[in-house]
């Protein structure tokens, strides 16, 4: 809620926190700017902000969107064109985020979840699933996709092959499809929320990253750069918040 976002934040001002907003490190200013002024630790911690992508063909199609974009063009007021039949990819508590905002952001259309994981294999909370499902999402577990179906560069529907297993005897993510079974769903648009990247274009070189991730020591945080410190996904890759705090 806004007003509980207001008061986090007024706490934050009121300890004597200088907040500085509008400013993109990397674009407006850089690791030697705040060493030339004087800060003796920086601690990076921006998040995962991109949506991660897989090579689907027909992704490119108008009406395909990705599941923390769409997050935050509703949550600052947008109002998406998504029509009345909804896909929605992804069992993480995104997607159950994204298929709950796509039903409010669209009344009246039909929300359906497509994920690989069966339900009792879904990472999302279990009370997210059971509020998703009771918003009038449609759960539809242990389906993978396999293309987008587009007319006139328009997506019309989505192809889908049954998951017969997420993880293999090591329990390492290894999907495996049963190809005989397939089926297309009608889709007005398709909205992928299978997980988030780290976004660290913006890092100099000084800092070392392996994985996609930031390398840091383990017990202080510290970078391979002197007094420049990260945490939380910048380190632990798309975690909790709860997680990222630890």
């Amino acid at each position: 809620p806004r007003d509980f976002l207001d008061h986090e934040i007024d706490l934050v001002l009121k300890a004597g926190v200088e907040v500085k907003t509008g400013r993109a490190l990397g674009k407006d200013f850089s690791l030697d700017d705040l060493e030339k002024q004087g800060y003796r630790s920086v601690f990076v911690a921006t998040g995962a902000q991109l949506p991660k992508k897989i090579p689907l063909d027909g992704g490119d199609a108008a009406g395909v969107l990705y599941g923390i974009p769409f997050l935050r063009d509703v949550n600052a007021g947008g109002r998406p064109e998504l029509g009345d039949k909804v896909v929605v990819i992804g069992g993480g508590n995104v997607a159950t985020d994204v298929a709950r905002s796509a039903g409010r952001a669209a009344p009246g259309a039909e929300v359906s979840l497509f994920c690989l994981e069966s339900r009792k294999e879904m990472p999302a909370h279990d009370w997210e699933i059971r509020e998703a499902v009771e918003e009038g999402v449609i759960l539809n577990p242990s389906w993978g996709p396999r293309r987008i179906v587009q007319e006139n560069g328009r997506v019309t529907g989505i192809e889908l092959v049954k998951c017969t297993a997420v993880f293999d005897a090591d329990h390492r993510f290894k999907p495996t499809f049963d190809e005989s079974v397939k089926k297309i769903v009608p889709a007005t648009s398709v909205i992928l929320a299978i997980g988030q990247n780290c976004d660290l274009s913006f890092l100099e070189s000084s800092l070392k990253i392996g994985r996609g991730v930031v390398e840091v020591d383990r017990l202080t945080l510290e970078t391979s750069r002197k007094g420049v410190f990260a945490g939380g996904d910048n380190v632990l890759g798309p975690s909790s918040l709860v997680q990222s705090v630890e």
